[in-house]
């Protein structure tokens, strides 16, 4: 860590780090959400995945300095794009919809008929 602080890199390695764990934890929170069916992980997902890409283009764009990296944000903005979508389209899909229903206590009670 202290190599990095001597580069003196614009934001501080420390911040990047404190902003990874942060996302880290957003987004395991919504695997666990996702693994538990919850309905407004279909919104949810896709949402912080879009503001997760304009926040790393955003760092991009303000602080590196390289001219070969600031030529990349088309290439990323097209790859977090079609992250979103993809998200969108996997969790919206038909198909996908029964796994997101209201599951209620009742319904979890009642015993199988033959």
């Amino acid at each position: 860590m202290s190599m990095l602080l001597a580069l003196e890199i614009i934001p501080d390695p420390r911040i990047r780090l404190i902003i990874a764990l942060v996302w880290a934890l957003i987004f395991f929170g919504l695997t666990i959400a996702l693994r538990r069916g919850r309905p407004r992980t279909r919104q949810t997902i896709p949402i912080s995945l879009l503001l997760y890409g304009l926040i790393e283009l955003g760092l991009l764009l303000i602080f590196v300095q390289a001219p070969g990296a600031r030529r990349s944000w088309m290439l990323n903005s097209i790859t977090y794009g079609g992250m979103t979508a993809f998200a969108y389209w996997a969790l919206n899909r038909l198909a996908a919809t029964s796994y997101f229903k209201e599951r209620t206590l009742g319904a979890q009670l009642t015993p199988n008929r033959l």
